[in-house]
């Protein structure tokens, strides 16, 4: 579960069940606004962007008392897409982000 607090913009990306790749973006969350939770099911394939020059983030992972990390694992559901984002364009040493997938 990650709470925006404050900043932005700040970006997620989730592959769903079809192994199609979407983006979330939070714009910005002022100081005055409410906080933006996210939650969703860790163990699928995700990923952050989190560029902004400004912010405040908190992460909290709840599950399991033990869990494994798979970076490289063939039984992960669309195993064939870790390490790869549509999302972002990797032709430079600093990533950045495509406005719509190519």
């Amino acid at each position: 579960m990650m709470t925006v607090v404050s900043g932005g913009p700040l970006t997620w990306f989730f592959v769903l069940p079809d192994g199609v790749t979407v983006r979330l973006t939070i714009d910005h969350v002022g100081l005055d606004d409410s906080a933006v939770r996210l939650s969703y099911p860790g163990l699928g394939i995700h990923e952050g962007f989190l560029d902004a020059e400004q912010g405040l983030i908190i992460a909290y992972a709840h599950g399991p008392e033990t869990f494994v990390m798979r970076y490289d694992e063939p039984s992960v559901s669309h195993s064939e897409l870790l390490g790869t984002n549509p999302w972002i364009d990797f032709s430079s040493n600093t990533p950045k982000l495509f406005k719509k997938v190519k």
